[in-house]
């Protein structure tokens, strides 16, 4: 078997040669390592913590659209049942929606504003919502 040369910098002498001593054994004779296995680890475990990683990221992003559509769900299904001219409101605020929803302000409001169906007013107040689909029902009317 073919000893493998280390170079010890602290036991490097002047005249630019390596000196290797008796008493450090060759450690790669004393176990079934070699630096391809070695690498090999290192590659093995590289590749599959990525892998992990990259499932985590997508099972949150999985996560993250299941809530945001479930939260899109209930505030369409709040405002279809509570504003209109059959409730009495035609316009319904941020703070009532996020109340009835169990949601936070926050996200009301950036379901609302990024939701297709939902209208932001353009009157007097700047936080209140109606749903689209009542809107072109009451041009009808």
């Amino acid at each position: 078997m073919a000893k493998a040369c280390f170079v010890f910098p602290l036991l490097s002498g002047s005249g630019g040669h390596t000196i290797l001593p008796k008493q450090f054994p060759d450690i790669f004779e004393r176990s079934s390592m070699n630096w391809f296995s070695i690498i090999e680890g290192i590659i093995i475990g590289a590749v599959g913590g990525a892998g992990a990683g990259i499932s985590i990221w997508l099972l949150n992003l999985w996560r993250e659209g299941r809530i945001e559509k479930r939260d899109r769900e209930r505030v369409y299904k709040w405002l279809l049942n509570n504003s209109g001219n059959s409730s009495g409101y035609k316009f319904r605020s941020t703070r009532a929606i996020a109340s009835h929803t169990n949601l936070t302000l926050e996200s009301v409001d950036y379901i609302c504003s990024t939701d297709e169906e939902i209208h932001l007013s353009t009157g007097e107040r700047d936080d209140v919502w109606e749903l689209k689909s009542i809107v072109r029902n009451s041009e009808r009317e």
